[in-house]
């Protein structure tokens, strides 16, 4: 290494520490010192919020397939035919429905032209990739995690 990179590197190596560094008064270390965890009744519990045991920790997949929903889907589909759907297709009834068949105006020829019905195996193939399960779709989602694509797809079959 040269001087010139030695210097560079330990002028960055001191930035770095420079702001990284939180000053703390002697009197703030005391008072850090002295203060004691929260007691169980000052910590927020789930039922504070209107979130009762059994919604707390869910298993059921339908529940996190509408999260899975709300995060990732929503902003282009509409859960039911009525819905906006500027952006996509709306999602009511798709699992049994063939593909294409929503009467979207923006449909694409990849869709129309399908001869693929949706059901839990083309569905989970089209959240894990959608161009390699139907090229030329305009579709760029993907739902990388296995639980998750089972998740979304027990809860479109809600709808």
């Amino acid at each position: 290494m040269t001087d010139r990179v030695v210097v560079y590197t330990l002028a960055f190596a001191a930035l770095l520490l420079a702001m990284t560094a939180v000053a703390v008064s002697p009197a703030m270390a005391a008072e850090g010192a002295a203060s004691k965890p929260p007691e169980a009744s000052d910590v927020a519990k789930p039922s504070d919020y209107g979130v009762t045991e059994g919604e707390r920790r869910t298993s059921a997949p339908e529940q996190m397939g509408a999260f899975v929903f709300s995060q990732r889907c929503s902003v282009c589909h509409a859960r039911t035919a009525d819905g906006p759907t500027n952006y996509g297709p709306h999602l009511e009834g798709i699992v049994g429905r063939k593909a294409g068949e929503t009467g979207w105006s923006k449909q694409t020829d990849a869709l129309k032209t399908s001869d693929v019905v949706w059901d839990e195996a083309t569905l989970n193939k089209l959240l894990e990739d959608p161009q390699t399960a139907m090229p030329g779709m305009q579709m760029d989602v993907v739902i990388r995690f296995r639980r998750s694509r089972k998740a979304l797809i027990a809860y479109l079959k809600t709808l």
